[in-house]
């Protein structure tokens, strides 16, 4: 079962209307829209609570939602990543480091 606080766009949007300093993120739940609440709220940012929405959150994160992202000019943030398997690395990636 996952619990969701509701996130406050309006609270996003008072800190614009003061003219904040800080980049202002706006947490995108499963089943809404980034783009829509990233406009409602004038954050610059969308970070996509989404790593409960499948298996395999990642594949949620599409070409078009990151050319639109960027079309929009809005970074991007994901998930914090708990999955033992990804978190231990027991998965082929393309790239590798030493870790020293």
């Amino acid at each position: 079962m996952q619990f969701w606080h509701p996130f406050h766009e309006d609270y996003l949007l008072e800190l614009h209307k003061l003219n904040c300093d800080s980049p202002l993120s706006v947490l995108v739940p499963i089943g809404k829209d980034p783009f829509a609440m990233a406009e409602s709220s004038k954050a610059e940012i969308i970070h996509l609570c989404w790593k409960n929405a499948s298996p395999e959150p990642y594949r949620l994160v599409t070409t078009e939602l990151l050319k639109k992202a960027e079309e929009s000019d809005l970074e991007v943030i994901l998930w914090d990543e708990e999955r033992p398997k990804k978190v231990l690395g027991n998965h082929k990636t393309s790239c590798s480091w030493n870790m020293r």
